[in-house]
């Protein structure tokens, strides 16, 4: 009661002091650097982890989270010969020069196209974890870049994807709601 009776006498002292505390609270959040997990933040030995980091160390960290690029033609057979079949050769030939790319798999066949030959995907192997500032650089000159430049024909859709986009789209939507969220 005495306390609701003292902020009731002077509520702009209590609302600055409030005010204060809540900003202070605020300025120290903004120093915070968001980036998509890893394994590599996962405190511990667990044998998970062990395994995680032998398939890392063994083949290369981008191994266990490819950027998959995955194209629908619109068509059947699409994906297997004509103009889209064209601009993904285009794209896996851009890819595979790159320097933050390890490897490049792609085919007319499964895994990389459907049955009926509508869907294609490319995999993109890269050099770095899944949540390295250069992965994630890789997955914006993928589709900023590399996509366009492919020449896909109108009407077809080209998305990227996986864990490394992933990553790419939960920073870009934390960033884009850190007021709200601060």
């Amino acid at each position: 009661e005495r306390l609701a009776r003292t902020v009731v006498h002077r509520p702009w002292a209590f609302l600055t002091a409030g005010l204060v505390v809540l900003l202070a609270a605020a300025g120290v959040a903004t120093g915070l650097d968001v980036t998509p997990g890893s394994i590599s933040s996962i405190p511990g030995r667990s044998e998970s982890i062990r395994g995680s980091e032998l398939l890392r160390d063994q083949l290369g960290p981008g191994v266990a989270a490819p950027t998959q690029v995955v194209v629908d033609t619109g068509a059947p057979g699409g994906a297997r010969s004509g103009y889209d079949r064209a601009a993904i050769v285009r794209l896996v030939n851009e890819l595979a020069p790159d320097p933050e790319v390890r490897a490049v798999a792609y085919g007319r066949r499964k895994p990389y196209v459907d049955a009926s030959g509508r869907h294609a995907k490319v995999v993109v192997v890269g050099l770095h974890d899944y949540g390295a500032p250069e992965t994630q650089s890789l997955v914006q000159r993928i589709r900023r870049d590399l996509v366009p430049a492919a020449g896909f024909p109108a009407g077809t859709i080209v998305v990227a994807g996986g864990p490394p986009p992933q990553g790419v789209d939960f920073v870009a939507r934390s960033y884009g709601a850190f007021p709200w969220l601060v």
